[in-house]
């Protein structure tokens, strides 16, 4: 796993439950209703903080990012968008906690392939503003020859 959300879900209907668990998964991103002792386990088997269980409380859901680590933030502040009663706890990323501030921080960052993209068009625009620089003198002359040829035709 390259990130792990912790996300409050006080409140939220069974519906409503299962509709995030479709829509995360139909992502890539697996969601996991804990209980915090259970969560206390796996944190010291993972080797991580198991204090993290003790900055929680509610009832609380683990959305796990494997391929992108902005991913699972974004998605579940997606659906907190018209649930809110779904809310954020916190995150591991990278073996880092992060609280819930920096946790909707990191959700508006563009995701990996978002990145991936705007690197190719940052690469690109250079050789697109010389393509564009040196067929201008070509359209120049083109326009020039083609105004002569008009004119010849002309007289």
């Amino acid at each position: 796993m390259s990130s792990v959300v912790f996300a409050g879900y006080t409140g939220l209907t069974v519906k409503d439950v299962t509709e995030l668990r479709h829509q995360l998964r139909s992502e890539g991103v697996e969601i996991v209703m804990a209980k915090k002792t259970l969560l206390r386990r796996a944190l010291t088997e993972a080797k991580l903080d198991a204090g993290i269980v003790d900055n929680l409380t509610g009832e609380v859901a683990l959305a796990f990012g494997t391929t992108d680590e902005v991913l699972p933030a974004k998605l579940i502040r997606a659906f907190a968008r018209t649930h809110d009663k779904l809310v954020f706890k916190g995150a591991v990323v990278g073996g880092d906690w992060l609280d819930a501030a920096k946790v909707m921080a990191l959700s508006k960052l563009p995701g990996r392939t978002e990145l991936r993209t705007q690197l190719v068009w940052t690469l690109a625009a250079p050789m697109s503003g010389l393509l564009n620089v040196m067929s201008g003198n070509i359209r120049g002359l083109v326009r020039v020859l083609n105004a002569q040829r008009e004119k010849l035709a002309t007289a």
